[in-house]
């Protein structure tokens, strides 16, 4: 933000109170699968045991939008970690991409949520096993969900991109303009009083590259190669969600409430370098 290459990030801090917060949890359980479920519940750890992602299913106890839904507001759960809910929702759920035993809700949210799903999970692989059915079904769901023309352009760009060179890795934000698009459609459609919005790529690119980003931190420095793909990796993340940050501001009402949480702070792991 300092160097004003964040501006809607930017606009954000100004406009809110700013805190930063500190974890009475302590390793290992400060995994965002568990400190989301802290989160969700108002549990702590102690409390709810939740220790692996996709687990979240297994604590009973209502959610913050089971509390809402049971009170007759309408709720709006977009891609949150490791949810469980009371059905029926007054509202949606789109659990996060690795859960794989809680159910979208309403049911018309699966073909998105299992093609998201199929992708994601099998990411490190050059083709996801999706069916051309299932890309069908995908493709239907969004032409009708919200999609927009600036993700269809990105889309493309991207897969044009991935023919030139090594650029696959930056396919993660893709997902977060799909996401968006779908976010927004539900927004306008169901005008709910609590909405959450999850996304992890620049988590991605910080776990992968925080080395090309500041390698005079780390033992093993990255070969001039992997700079030349990799430096601007993280920033990129950040840029593309500073463009989500101000799609958000424009689609939010004067009398709403923008919260952006994150789970840990910023700062390299460095205690793995002496064992490479």
């Amino acid at each position: 933000m300092t160097e004003g290459k964040l501006l809607n990030f930017q606009r954000l801090h100004d406009e809110s109170q700013v805190y930063i917060t500190t974890a009475s949890e302590r390793p290992p359980f400060l995994e965002p699968w568990i400190q989301w479920v802290n989160v969700h519940s108002g549990l702590t750890y102690e409390d709810h045991k939740i220790f692996q992602l996709d687990e979240g299913h297994r604590l009973t106890v209502p959610r913050v939008w089971d509390v809402l839904s049971n009170e007759g507001f309408r709720i709006g759960i977009c891609g949150s970690m490791n949810v469980r809910y009371e059905p029926p929702i007054n509202g949606y759920v789109l659990p996060d991409p690795w859960s794989t035993l809680v159910e979208p809700y309403p049911a018309a949210l699966k073909p998105y949520f299992s093609f998201v799903q199929k992708n994601v999970m099998e990411h490190t692989n050059e083709r996801a096993p999706v069916s051309k059915i299932e890309c069908l079904q995908f493709a239907r769901f969004m032409a009708r969900s919200g999609l927009s023309g600036d993700t269809v352009t990105a889309t493309l760009k991207q897969l044009l991109s991935e023919r030139a060179g090594q650029t696959r890795w930056k396919r993660a934000t893709i997902l977060d303009r799909l996401q968006f698009d779908v976010f927004r459609h539900y927004y306008r459609r169901f005008k709910p009083h609590f909405s959450t919005f999850f996304l992890n790529s620049t988590a991605h690119f910080q776990h992968m590259y925080w080395r090309n980003m500041e390698p005079e931190d780390f033992k093993r420095k990255p070969t001039n190669e992997e700079q030349s793909a990799f430096e601007g990796a993280i920033l990129f993340g950040y840029t593309e969600m500073d463009n989500l940050v101000g799609r958000f501001l424009r689609l939010c009402q004067p009398n709403t409430t923008l919260i952006s949480c994150t789970a840990l702070s910023q700062q390299a792991c460095l205690k793995y370098e002496d064992q490479g």
